[in-house]
């Protein structure tokens, strides 16, 4: 074999590797910078049992920031979360609505708002993930358990080992826990599908499933579980290699939840997206 031949075998062997790992998609972290998304969720349960219906509506609204403290040399970040602004309104039935919202200083809220301001403005998690966006280590959590950040990623999915391509499937495995007041720890498996359905203009459409595999037998004993099983559609900036937006929905409808002709009705919406500074 000549010597030219033997330097092209070569180059077309090596150049395709190349290219495809310089295709990856990764997070990209940077200390001190300060990542803001805007979330707005809705949610309606109907809850039917001995022929009388409880209609409970919550609509959530706040934004959040994750602050990059530092990047270590394997491109592991830590990050700290803080809300900078936080509503939330409950109504239940026909009654008067229940309303915090903390940007006001109504008398009326005094009490939630005690309670609730203490979350605002000031750290309440800090994580350690990687440029996969996968969670290394929950360091500290004050507000919720910190199994919950195994169940919602904060940026909401993790990257492939290589790629995305249009067209690319992946999944990632997982345990949901489920933490006082909802369970009393009980865990159960669960996967997360992502589909890379387009890629264009530097964007990653990316559709997401997820399935809990060993669901109790029990219908009243499933409800805790519907909020963490979203499907939807995300959106990733691969030139800043940050998550841009999520469009999730999550729902379900269970029968005799409560004995004969009872049913449970969940529906909720869930928005988040980036504010560009």
């Amino acid at each position: 074999m000549s010597h030219m031949r033997s330097v092209a075998i070569l180059f077309l062997a090596v150049v395709p590797m190349t290219t495809f790992a310089e295709s990856n998609i990764r997070f990209q972290w940077r200390s001190g910078e300060k990542l803001q998304y805007r979330v707005a969720q809705d949610t309606t349960v109907q809850d039917t049992a001995d022929g009388q219906t409880l209609a409970t509506q919550t609509k959530l609204n706040l934004t959040k920031q994750w602050t990059v403290a530092n990047v270590d040399s394997a491109g592991v970040a830590t990050l700290q979360m803080s809300l900078l602004h936080l509503r939330m309104e409950t109504k239940k039935g026909n009654g008067d609505p229940i309303i915090f919202d903390s940007s006001k200083t109504d008398s009326q809220q005094a009490e939630l708002n005690k309670e609730m301001l203490q979350y605002i403005g000031q750290p309440i998690a800090t994580l350690r993930i990687d440029s996969q966006g996968r969670v290394i280590e929950v360091k500290e959590s004050k507000f919720g358990p910190a199994s919950r950040f195994t169940s919602e990623l904060p940026f909401r999915l993790t990257l492939p080992d290589v790629g995305p391509i249009a067209g690319q499937s992946w999944e990632r495995t997982y345990s949901v826990k489920l933490e006082p007041p909802q369970g009393a720890g009980e865990t159960y498996d669960a996967v997360q599908k992502y589909t890379a359905t387009a890629i264009n203009d530097g964007i990653a459409t990316i559709t997401l499933t997820t399935q809990i595999k060993n669901l109790p037998e029990a219908a009243v004993d499933r409800i805790s579980l519907i909020p963490m099983s979203p499907t939807g559609v995300l959106t990733f900036n691969l030139k800043s290699g940050r998550l841009q937006k999520a469009e999730l929905k999550m729902a379900a409808q269970l029968a005799e939840h409560r004995g004969a002709g009872s049913s449970f009705t969940f529906s909720s919406t869930y928005t988040e997206e980036q504010v560009e500074r």
